[in-house]
Formats: C-alpha cells, structure tokens, sequence
C-alpha cells in the first residue's frame, strides 16, 4: 500500500472545510466555530477511511423477505 499523497489529502480537506463554513453562514462566537469545524473534519476522516476501504469487501445489507406488516426485513 502507498503512501498517501499528503498535499492532496489536505487540499481536499480545506476545500471541504472552506465549502462547510460559507454554506454555514456566520458564527455566534469563536466556540461555534471551533466546534463546526471540528465535526466537520471528523465526518471528512471518516469519508476518507471509507473510501479507502472501498476497494475492500465490505459487508452490505439485503433485503431478504417481508415481515406481517409488509415492511421489507434486512439480512446480512
């Protein structure tokens, strides 16, 4: 496995944050702010570990039946 092309990683990161903060609009304080951006880095680490693992076998839900109700069950 390579090394990650750190540069781009962290384009895309600020990129993503520069988005998140002009659609949040402006912040009550300095708190808010900090607290966004650090929810909004999370979710992207996230995004990245599952896109990562992309290329890996990953366990998905199907539908395997239907219950009395109609309502459609999920199998593993």
């Amino acid at each position: 496995m390579s090394s990650p092309n750190w540069p781009e990683v962290l384009e895309q990161l600020g990129h993503g944050l520069r988005r998140a903060v002009a659609r949040h609009g402006p912040f009550a304080d300095v708190a808010a702010a900090v607290s966004f951006v650090s929810q909004t880095l999370s979710r992207d680490e996230l995004r990245l570990k599952f896109s990562k693992l992309s290329g890996l076998a990953r366990p998905r839900l199907r539908v395997v039946g239907a219950d009395a109700a109609g309502l459609a069950s999920l199998g593993h």
